[in-house]
């Protein structure tokens, strides 16, 4: 009984290290569950915010890599195409210098032209609707 005892044992934990190799990921919402304990080997927490995505070996997403930013701010490129409209009375012509060149603008009569700005031009969040959850490594 001894030896079926041991047997037993050394073949839970073969199974255990065989189930979840190094370089696995295990989720939990448990709070008490430490698969350093609980299943063995060596597992690290990651950081909280991280999300998971597919990689490859060879494209765009590099399997082991880290991508994305909590903010962003949207620089001139990225911003959508579009229009500042603002109220003038008169004639007149208008000399508007910008970051990205000089441009020149004539009215007459009553209405809406020239330019105006818009935005604030603080960083925002994009994340996607998520459920936040324990993630652990195994790294040994």
């Amino acid at each position: 009984r001894i030896c079926g005892f041991d047997m037993h044992v050394n073949v839970t934990f073969t199974y255990s290290k065989n189930r979840y190799p190094v370089g696995s990921y295990f989720f939990t919402s448990d709070y008490w569950f430490d698969p350093n304990e609980e299943i063995g080997g060596t597992w690290e927490l990651l950081d909280e915010g991280y999300v998971l995505l597919s990689g490859s070996r060879s494209g765009t997403y590099r399997a082991g890599r880290e991508y994305g930013e909590n903010t962003h701010t949207l620089t001139e490129a990225e911003m959508p195409s579009h229009t500042h409209p603002s109220s003038a009375q008169g004639y007149g012509i208008a000399y508007i210098a910008g970051t990205s060149g000089t441009s020149y603008g004539v009215w007459s009569g009553t209405g809406n032209h020239g330019t105006g700005v818009a935005g604030g031009g603080q960083p925002h969040n994009i994340m996607q609707k998520s459920k936040a959850v324990y993630i652990w490594h195994r790294t040994a």
